[in-house]
């Protein structure tokens, strides 16, 4: 007895196709299956290293102690050189910062010695070519003073910005401190200060006194210098929404030849002004404090005659 099994040729080809597609979706199971363990071990490997740049992230631009978070052993080395560099950056700043106060004592003391001799030989000379050379020496001294004062300025600006300490302060209180360390600059060219403060609600701003200061007076400055003796300069304070608002107005020769925006660059300066000295430091100063304490600067000309500079400070 003999029997014979048989297969045609097309169950032959349904067989093959079957295990093929079996082999694939085993092969492409597996293949997934690699590729999320391996996205898992990635994962975890990466998690301490995601923790700590979030730790550091999250950090303040002025908070520079000493990251103190839990790692494990292999990335310990890269911990105290992270350490070891926010150390010697912290280093760094101190230094700028005593080196900016040296140079302010170095620069402007030698200075005022030079301005404080030459007048003193001015009074006493009577000869009219040795009394205008004295002039001439005087005036180049106060162009070299205000120059090295604003530069340090910047120079303050540029580090405060980065360590500024923002505190509750009271407004009224800053600006008749820096009315009055201007009063004897406006004496000089017989000048009145005038001081307007609305004072039907409190008036606190949260900022860096020091560059508040520094932002007022070369405001005050401005206004005074670019006026005539026997004029008057207003400074106004009051509370506006979210901002406390300054306003400097003087009855000076207002602001020509330039847009009001591009005053708050470096070394320019209306072309009206060419007579009187000045760098073109004093509003760039003012205005990158106004942007590191959250506030706006803002030019415009009086009707009249004169300008007024805008100063909005975040209020509390």
């Amino acid at each position: 007895l003999r029997v014979t099994v048989a297969q045609t040729q097309l169950f032959q080809e349904a067989i093959l196709r079957e295990i093929s597609r079996n082999a694939s979706i085993i092969g492409l199971s597996f293949f997934g299956f690699a590729i999320f363990m391996a996205l898992l071990v990635t994962t975890s490997f990466l998690r301490p290293i995601n923790l700590l740049a979030g730790a550091v992230s999250r950090r303040g631009p002025h908070d520079l102690r000493d990251v103190k978070h839990p790692t494990p052993p292999e990335l310990t080395p890269l911990l105290t050189s992270l350490n070891g560099f926010i150390g010697r950056l912290r280093s760094t700043l101190g230094q700028a910062e005593t080196f900016i106060a040296e140079a302010a004592h170095h620069i402007r003391t030698p200075l005022s010695l030079v301005k404080s001799e030459s007048q003193l030989v001015l009074r006493k000379s009577v000869d009219p070519d040795t009394r205008k050379h004295l002039h001439n020496v005087i005036t180049s001294v106060d162009e070299s003073i205000r120059s090295a004062s604003q530069l340090l300025d910047h120079a303050l600006v540029l580090y405060r910005n980065e360590q500024a300490q923002k505190d509750r302060l009271d407004l009224p209180l800053i600006l008749t401190h820096v009315l009055s360390s201007m009063a004897p600059t406006a004496d000089l060219k017989d000048i009145t200060l005038k001081i307007d403060i609305d004072d039907s609600q409190p008036l606190w701003v949260m900022g860096d006194r020091v560059l508040i200061e520094v932002a007022l007076r070369n405001l005050l400055d401005n206004a005074i210098k670019y006026s005539d003796p026997d004029m008057q300069v207003t400074i106004s304070a009051k509370r506006r929404k979210e901002f406390a608002t300054i306003a400097i107005t003087d009855q000076g020769r207002g602001i020509k030849g330039l847009d009001m925006c591009s005053l708050n660059n470096r070394f320019r300066r209306g072309s009206n002004v060419d007579d009187v000295i000045g760098s073109g430091l004093g509003l760039a100063i003012t205005s990158e404090i106004c942007t590191a304490m959250g506030g706006e600067l803002a030019l415009t000309n009086n009707k009249g005659a004169g300008a007024c500079a805008i100063l909005l400070l975040p209020a509390c």
